[in-house]
């Protein structure tokens, strides 16, 4: 009498290894925590007015892969030249981050809404702001560049700066 038990138990290994297979292939959400301090270069004609910026932020996102979606915030004051006030702006922020190279490198575009502090009208005046930048994340520290503006209220111009950004970067 021929035994068949090589048969079933190859069944059952091929039907482990297509489980396997699938599993692998769907990707499981990742989050990420992070906090940046940030020091700010004025560029163009908001440079005639403000020499530097410094300030905090905090952020949070989910992703699958490689993608994440990032929410931030945080608080910047740039310093007045001459008869500017000192200015503090409060940024509110959603967008995209893709990451390069094993999550080494990273790539990423935001948009959101700026609160800045007109002292001189004694307001807050909230801007359109946007941002587009990219970085290095290693052993849960991160740096990156990235050049943001805001609008003006009433007008077509920009206020524009280069920010560099360091901070530490949580993936879970």
């Amino acid at each position: 009498m021929k035994k068949s038990f090589p048969a079933p138990a190859l069944l059952f290994v091929a039907i482990l290894f297509m489980f396997d297979a699938v599993e692998a292939q769907v990707k499981k959400p990742g989050f990420i925590l992070a906090g940046n301090f940030v020091y700010s270069n004025p560029k163009g004609s908001f440079a005639n007015g403000y020499s530097t910026g410094v300030g905090a932020e905090i952020a949070g996102g989910i992703g699958l892969g490689k993608t994440y979606l990032l929410v931030s915030t945080g608080y910047s004051y740039f310093l007045g030249k001459g008869d500017n006030e000192n200015m503090p702006v409060k940024p509110f922020k959603v967008g995209l981050r893709q990451y390069l190279f094993s999550k080494k490198l990273f790539v990423n575009a935001d948009i959101g809404r700026a609160t800045i502090k007109d002292k001189i009208k004694g307001t807050n005046e909230v801007h359109n702001l946007r941002g587009l930048g990219a970085g290095a994340r290693l052993l849960g520290l991160e740096a990156a560049i990235n050049y943001e503006g805001w609008d003006h209220a009433g007008s077509n111009g920009f206020s524009n700066s280069l920010q560099y950004k360091v901070g530490w970067n949580i993936m879970l």
